[in-house]
């Protein structure tokens, strides 16, 4: 891509753009539920339960984030660790 022609590619860019992107007011509008989000207790509690898993510290919870989430609410203080998940071969 770095030997590209700029003009093209800027064209290119400005026209999927054009398409994909929402309207500002739009992309406000979403802004302003997540933080408003934020301050719901079932929001409070869930991030309370992220960070008690160990959020934001290297571990577990930071590398299979997803399968955490399932369960987050069923938190015991004794939780066994979670297993590897299954890798494919050659992935």
């Amino acid at each position: 891509m770095a030997s590209f022609d700029r003009r093209p590619i800027e064209a290119a860019k400005r026209l999927v753009n054009q398409v994909s992107l929402p309207a500002v007011d739009t992309l406000l509008d979403g802004r302003n539920t997540f933080a408003a989000s934020l301050n719901w207790p079932e929001t409070q509690q869930r991030v309370a339960a992220l960070f008690k898993r160990g959020l934001q510290r290297e571990g577990d919870l930071e590398k299979h984030f997803g399968a955490h989430l399932a369960d987050l609410l069923n938190d015991k203080p004794d939780r066994p660790p979670r297993p590897e998940p299954r890798r494919r071969p050659g992935g």
